[in-house]
């Protein structure tokens, strides 16, 4: 059995069957802005993926990024902030099923000068055929939801 399957039978196991409850916006937004302002997780991903983009996409005159799951967009545009500097173009793509969060992302896109795109609202599954013709050098996913069905 793997880890993962392990540990959601654990989960299964503790919850005795019962239903987790729905987690609705305005709690998540709560609990993820609490999170927020007691960690330095954003930084860090932010000063490593400006590394490692800049490190392997140096010779590169232009860039594509899709970001899934992208939030506000404020480790995307930190890393797009860096990376314009030495490219004639970048082009931005991010997904968030979070209206309002979206909508911060996409005005941060639109204030960002030589950075190019959209931000889509909704789900991964329901997003990727809208995307089925574009190519992307780097693909960004900061969550990762796991199903206990």
């Amino acid at each position: 059995m793997s880890r993962v399957n392990e540990a959601f039978s654990q989960l299964r196991d503790a919850l005795n069957g019962r239903q987790l409850p729905y987690l609705d916006p305005e709690y998540y937004a709560e609990a993820h802005l609490l999170f927020e302002l007691c960690s330095n997780q954003r930084s860090l991903t932010a000063n490593w993926l400006c590394k490692w983009t800049g490190d392997h996409f140096r010779d590169s005159s232009s860039m594509a990024i899709l970001s899934v799951g992208c939030g506000k967009g404020i480790v995307d545009f930190q890393v797009a902030t860096h990376l314009i500097v030495d490219k004639s173009s970048l082009m931005y793509v991010g997904v968030e099923p979070n209206v309002d969060d979206a909508n911060v992302c996409q005005d941060l896109l639109d204030s960002t000068d030589g950075v190019e795109g959209s931000v889509l609202v909704g789900k991964w599954p329901d997003c990727a055929s809208k995307l089925h013709d574009k190519q992307f050098d780097v693909i960004l996913f900061y969550t990762l939801s796991l199903s206990c069905g």
